[in-house]
């Protein structure tokens, strides 16, 4: 088998160089290719067809994960041939798609192979298989690393085999067929999977139906449905901490441990699966992940693809999605494509797209090796899994974020140290008394107690958005109003022993908050200027970067030259005694300060012309030469014509033409003139 995987070297298993060769001639790159956050595969074969696959990424870790598998579907040589295909939505990080996207297909290989044959049973039995797979490796890690049971992951697999499709799914990731029909001008869309999301009422039903007795089994928090306030799919791969009671516990994080006890499973890994017979009106299938149904309708999609060529398809898709993402957030595609991975998050989740066509004349044909072909998904590098004896073991290392806790431990007791400190003086100053204000005084730790009521406001926000603090203040200011507002605190601390005393000169103090000087304000001139210009680009409903771009000249069209003098008057000196050594003059307009002399009280300015100046003494010279020359050549004319020298006569007149190039001054010349002083 032909091996491909992004990011890592083919491994051959096989034969099949042939269509692999070809794959690469009809979409590029056979590993896929990247731009920014977006992997995409154009264009690959599979044995019933052609495919197009494409990843973007929102998440710090990529948190999708996906495979297309085309050839045999079982370990024997006269087993089943077709097409698997696997979309993986992960959640709380991306360890249990990579898992899936490393052991689902083996394990239902494995069984295809027992039974000899691909069926509903075969599918559901690699999905529980899998599922004790990864509660396997969590409870490995447990003691080491016991936040993996709180990750999950979506299992959406599609498996094209004899002419039937069959659709498994846990979670809330959709595939939807394009049917053409005869009736209808197009193609339609047909959505064959099964949701299971706690938004959908049908899905609420059955869990109270599960839980007759726990009230808490759905809540709506924040104007959403979620199974016990956590999570909102009922069905996943994963998700330990509401599976089994013994990962529900410390060392567990508190955000995800229940109140009480469970005695049966909350979620449950086992599929919905749908068995479909494909006929020739059946186009072709596209898979997704939530993110992409979160902003384009079921027929939406399927018009894209059923409008264009195959090539491309599925990373075209992808970018319709991300236009009404930003469209929503009032926003540029351009401007959207600029934010970096994490804060990209909050304007939309990770997705996975893999649209399938179905070639009529490649349906019922039997299949051989050489159509074999592998692809993964969204360039990320697979988790090392080995499975062995239906037990598998997943080596993790430590993540960026790992550290990140690692740092904030440290951070914390360091704060609990200074609190300590902080704590004694109080005490030193007032005594055992440290109860109400004052303990909050000691609990906030003094120094820099507004810059800290800042940050706790904004952990806050975030918290209110789901997101890390640490994510927030990567956004960059203006999109940061989406988020908050600007923030501003003085604290005031009231010390009772200087309450009662007489001030004294010493303590005079002024500050402008936000990094400001105090009055004179610096640059206010420049300040009006822009408000002016923002106003001017505003009436020209266009934005006040691109007024600042247009040249002299044509910026008359859009305002008149500026000038702004701020003279700020102050009491203190405006009725002492004036000194030579207040005396300045200055030009506006980019010119340098002019060397002014006072003497005997009169003030004498000497000014050079500038090279403006010059260019404006050029202008003058040449209009006067050409208006000479327009006398000279009109009296030829006179001369020939007589004195009707009106109409074209008077063009040719206007435009000295024979000599206008000849009466431009060189620099040489304009040397001779006269300079003033």
């Amino acid at each position: 088998m032909k091996m491909v995987k992004p990011c890592w070297k083919p491994i051959v298993e096989g034969d099949g160089l042939s269509r692999v060769g070809d794959s690469c001639r009809r979409g590029g790159d056979p590993n896929g290719k990247f731009d920014g956050l977006l992997w995409y595969k154009d264009l690959g074969p599979h044995v019933n067809g052609e495919f197009s696959m494409a990843v973007v990424q929102a998440n710090s870790l990529l948190e999708d994960q996906s495979q297309l598998e085309s050839g045999p579907l079982s370990s024997l040589d006269s087993g089943p041939y077709g097409t698997f295909i696997g979309v993986y939505d992960g959640h709380g990080g991306p360890e249990t798609s990579r898992f899936l996207n490393e052991n689902l297909f083996p394990n239902l290989k494995k069984f295809a192979s027992e039974h000899q044959e691909i069926s509903a049973t075969v599918i559901k039995k690699a999905f529980l298989a899998t599922e004790e797979d990864f509660l396997y490796v969590v409870r490995e890690q447990w003691l080491t690393k016991p936040q993996i049971a709180s990750v999950g992951s979506c299992c959406l697999v599609g498996v094209i085999c004899n002419g039937l499709l069959y659709v498994a799914n846990v979670g809330d990731s959709r595939v939807v067929l394009g049917r053409a029909e005869n009736a209808v001008r197009g193609v339609t869309a047909i959505q064959l999977s099964t949701e299971h999301n706690a938004s959908i009422e049908s899905v609420r039903d059955e869990l109270r139906s599960l839980h007759p007795h726990d009230s808490q089994i759905v809540v709506l928090r924040h104007k959403v449905w979620r199974v016990k306030g956590l999570i909102q799919v009922s069905r996943s791969i994963g998700d330990a901490y509401l599976k089994k009671s013994e990962f529900n516990k410390e060392p567990l994080l508190a955000k995800f441990r229940l109140p009480e006890p469970f005695h049966k499973p909350i979620l449950s890994p086992e599929p919905s699966i749908c068995i479909h017979k494909l006929n020739p009106k059946d186009q072709f299938l596209i898979f997704a992940s939530d993110g992409l149904w979160e902003h384009l309708s079921n027929q939406e999609a399927v018009d894209i693809v059923h409008s264009y060529p195959r090539n491309g398809i599925a990373k075209r898709l992808i970018k319709a999605a991300l236009r009404v993402a930003a469209k929503k957030r009032e926003m540029r595609y351009s401007d959207l494509k600029k934010i970096d991975r994490g804060v990209r998050r909050h304007f939309h989740d990770d997705i996975t797209v893999v649209v399938v066509f179905l070639d009529p004349p490649l349906m019922n044909r039997s299949s051989s090796r050489s159509s074999t072909f592998s692809l993964r998904g969204g360039g990320g590098v697979p988790t090392p899994a080995k499975v062995s004896e239906g037990k598998s073991k997943l080596t993790a290392s430590w993540t960026e974020e790992h550290l990140h806790h690692q740092k904030s431990h440290a951070v914390a007791h360091r704060i609990n140290e200074e609190k300590h400190i902080q704590k004694s003086k109080l005490e030193s100053r007032y005594g055992d008394n440290t109860t109400g204000d004052r303990k909050l005084l000691v609990n906030a730790v003094l120094p820099g107690i507004a810059k800290r009521l800042i940050k706790a406001a904004l952990r806050v926000a975030a918290k209110k958005r789901e997101m890390r603090y640490s994510d927030l203040k990567k956004i960059d200011r203006g999109v940061r109003r989406h988020f908050h507002d600007d923030i501003t605190v003085v604290v005031v601390f009231l010390d009772p022993p200087l309450m009662n005393r007489s001030s004294s000169r010493s303590s005079t103090f002024s500050l402008r908050g936000g990094g400001g000087v105090p009055t004179p304000a610096k640059g206010i001139a420049k300040r009006l200027i822009k408000a002016a210009l923002r106003v001017a680009a505003k009436k020209r409903e266009m934005r006040y970067s691109d007024l600042k771009k247009i040249d002299r000249g044509v910026r008359r069209h859009f305002h008149d030259d500026i000038t702004v003098v701020v003279v700020f008057l102050d009491p203190p000196l405006m009725n002492r005694s004036s000194s030579r050594s207040s005396t300045f003059s200055l030009r506006g307009g980019g010119g340098v300060p002019t060397p002014a002399k006072v003497s005997e009280g009169k003030s004498k300015l000497t000014a050079s012309w500038t090279e403006e100046h010059l260019h404006h003494q050029k202008s003058h010279a040449v209009a006067h030469r050409i208006n000479e020359e327009k006398h000279i050549q009109q009296s030829k004319l006179e001369s020939r014509y007589g004195d009707n020298t009106t109409g074209d006569r008077k063009l040719l007149v206007n435009a000295v033409l024979p000599v206008f190039f000849d009466i431009i001054p060189t620099d040489s010349q304009t040397q001779n003139y006269p300079t003033a002083t």
